[in-house]
């Protein structure tokens, strides 16, 4: 009987964590995924989509929620994914560099 219990309460466990991990993603993925600086809107960026969303004149800080969402759930393997390759950066700022400020810098 004990063993019994005891498999039931490990699989009771597992189900607990994985409804918190997929609601904590659901919703985090569900959150806009763009920052507003001066009035325009700039998208956020991860290391698989760097080349097509990184703006050279915004700087750009990483995001800890999301680092850390990707490092605890690094075992379900879809979280870091999307978490470290699509949404680790957040733009935080223009570069006050004078070709950025002058306007002569590339950004949409």
């Amino acid at each position: 009987m004990g063993k019994v219990f005891g498999f039931f309460v490990i699989v009771l466990c597992v189900l607990v964590a994985l409804v918190i991990m997929a609601v904590v993603v659901v919703v985090n993925a569900a959150t806009n995924n763009t920052r507003e600086i001066n009035g325009q809107e700039y998208k956020v960026y991860g290391l698989l989509n760097e080349d097509d969303e990184k703006l050279p004149c915004i700087d750009y800080d990483a995001d800890l929620s999301n680092i850390v969402i990707g490092s605890v759930f690094v075992e379900t393997i879809v979280a870091p994914v999307y978490f470290f390759g699509f949404s680790i950066f957040e733009p935080v700022g223009v570069k006050q560099t004078e070709e950025c400020l002058s306007g002569k810098a590339p950004n949409p």
